[in-house]
């Protein structure tokens, strides 16, 4: 674990213990799908920890040609979906970083759902997950995970949902609680828009987008060799 994810892995452990007694005095708290997270839900939890979200961007150097070509999506059922968008992950993605293995885990109901003491507990998975691990054991996978990914086919309006959004960070949180690494969270319509969020000391989220796959073939590659990604 390196010392940036350490540090605020450390502060907000520091915080569930303080928060602890208080809580036991409560009644159990609510505890919500990860697809339904509302604003308020979200922005209690947030104050709670006190994490800010800040938008951010990369240099990528130089004007990025795109080189990979965008996701087509048809109309399968949903196992076929992501059985599909699994195969696009590997073929595109795969030479970026061939430590990770690639993995739907979106069947495995409560893969990432919180034991924490949030104002309101997150049930539920996510779609795809990249894993250091070459063991397919459930706790190995969720304790060795790199990447969190969700899929959003045609968001409306050309931009993804509140509801979307709040379920990337209460996905990004649980699954930095389980991993042993820093964890990167990418939401994406596998097309133009890439949505990349990780916990950043002091308690913040940043959140960086890509409008190109092969930006996020680059973004991943430089995640997963510095745990981190380089923004402006």
């Amino acid at each position: 674990m390196d010392d940036a994810f350490k540090s605020i892995s450390q502060n907000i452990d520091k915080h569930f213990e303080m928060i602890q007694d208080h809580l036991k005095d409560l009644n159990p708290f609510e505890t919500v799908s990860m697809s339904r997270v509302s604003t308020d839900a979200w922005v209690n939890t947030q104050r709670r920890l006190g994490i800010d979200i800040v938008d951010a961007k990369a240099d990528f150097g130089r004007p990025f040609a795109d080189t990979i070509s965008g996701y087509e999506w048809t109309y399968q059922t949903e196992q076929q979906q992501i059985d599909a968008c699994l195969q696009y992950f590997k073929l595109n993605f795969q030479s970026a970083v061939p430590e990770v293995k690639f993995q739907d885990v979106s069947k495995i109901q409560q893969f990432l759902t919180s034991r924490l003491p949030l104002a309101v507990g997150f049930k539920g998975t996510s779609d795809i997950v990249g894993t250091l691990s070459t063991n397919d054991a459930l706790d190995a996978v969720r304790s060795n995970m790199v990447f969190v990914i969700e899929l959003k086919k045609d968001p409306m309006g050309g931009a993804f949902s509140n509801t979307s959004i709040n379920q990337a960070n209460s996905q990004l949180l649980c699954a930095n609680h389980y991993s042993t690494n820093p964890v990167l969270h990418i939401l994406t319509n596998l097309s133009n828009l890439w949505n990349f969020r990780w916990l950043s000391p002091p308690g913040q989220i940043l959140s960086l987008s890509a409008a190109y796959p092969s930006e996020a073939y680059r973004l991943m590659q430089m995640y997963v060799e510095k745990r981190t990604v380089n923004v402006e």
